[in-house]
């Protein structure tokens, strides 16, 4: 248990204030944008969710608007943008990109060339995608072929690759 941690236990109180320090001190996604906080000792301004170390409690002034905050006359903080849009929101934004790459007409592309246009690592790219969509990006792009697969109208002329998606999904025989 750090020094911080330690010290912020011994406030036994849960005025709103201790509420605030406990979600700044967990780094609470549900705090963002309920409050800004800045520190008097860094002269920054941050989210509740920044990765930045904490600073002692007594060294933390809360703000329940971004326009108070910036009235404080600190800069904002480099690390949690808090003048941008939110980490959750960047994410979001990726993994939309990463869907529609994934769902494009055509083979879907490897999960490394998606990782790659959206900026991210493979592996970093894998996890972000899970956490967020609750599956892998391939057995997205299979669900995605499956129920293309199945809302084709079914006619004699479908191409070799129309047949092919549907045997790869179906695991079969396709009788045309």
């Amino acid at each position: 248990m750090d020094q911080v941690t330690r010290r912020f236990d011994a406030v036994s109180d849960m005025s709103l204030r201790g509420r605030r320090l406990a979600q700044l001190m967990r780094r609470d996604p549900s705090a963002e944008g309920q409050f800004w906080y800045s520190v008097i000792t860094t002269g920054v301004y941050c989210r509740p969710t920044c990765p930045a170390r904490h600073a002692l409690p007594e060294n933390i002034r809360l703000h329940e608007t971004l326009a108070e905050a910036r009235a404080t006359g600190f800069r904002p903080c480099r690390r949690c943008d808090p003048e941008g849009a939110s980490l959750a929101q960047k994410h979001d934004v990726l993994i939309q990109t990463a869907c529609e790459m994934l769902g494009a007409e055509g083979r879907a592309p490897s999960s490394q060339k998606v990782a790659s246009a959206v900026g991210l690592s493979r592996s970093h790219f894998h996890k972000l995608f899970r956490q967020t969509t609750g599956t892998t990006p391939s057995a997205y792009a299979k669900s995605l072929r499956a129920t293309t697969a199945r809302s084709r109208p079914l006619t004699a002329r479908r191409s070799f690759d129309q047949v092919q998606d549907i045997r790869i999904v179906g695991g079969g025989d396709v009788r045309v």
